[in-house]
This record gives C-alpha cells, sequence and structure tokens, in this order.
C-alpha cells in the first residue's frame, strides 16, 4: 500500500508517494488530480494509494528547503 500527499511548493503544489521502501513519486500536479492518480496508478500498478501526509510530512520538508534554496543537498529513501 502506498502513501499519497500534496505539498505546496514555489513552482506550485506537488504529488508526492511513497511506497514501502520510500518515495516513489513527485510531480507538479495537474489542473486535474484525477489525471495525476491515473498516470501514478499505471505506472505502479501493484499498489493501492491512500491519502496520507503525515508519513511524506519530512520528504515535503527537505523538497520545499531544496527548492526555496535553504538547503543545497538533501537525502531521502527512494522505492524505485
Amino acid at each position: 500500500m502506498g502513501a499519497l500527499a500534496v505539498s505546496s511548493s514555489p513552482l506550485g503544489p506537488l504529488l508526492l508517494a511513497a511506497g514501502a521502501r520510500g518515495l516513489c513519486w513527485c510531480g507538479l500536479c495537474s489542473p486535474d488530480p484525477e489525471t495525476d492518480l491515473a498516470q501514478l496508478r499505471r505506472s505502479r500498478r501493484a499498489e493501492a494509494w491512500l491519502p496520507d501526509a503525515g508519513a511524506l510530512d519530512g520528504v515535503a520538508a527537505r523538497l520545499q528547503g531544496y527548492v526555496t534554496g535553504t538547503r543545497r543537498t538533501f537525502r531521502v529513501a527512494c522505492d524505485l
């Protein structure tokens, strides 16, 4: 089962998704959230996706810091 969250950024809202081992999706949200979810489901068929902002708070904070320039580097676990 995967976790989903939408995070704000200076570039616009980001859709974040995490699988069992870490971040597996990060992309700018389209105007239609269902399009984004359909694309995610096609690329990661074996997973059920549930909204869970808390599971991705750390990733969202690191990305926010990087995009705004307060971080130069960051590490996140990935599930590719």
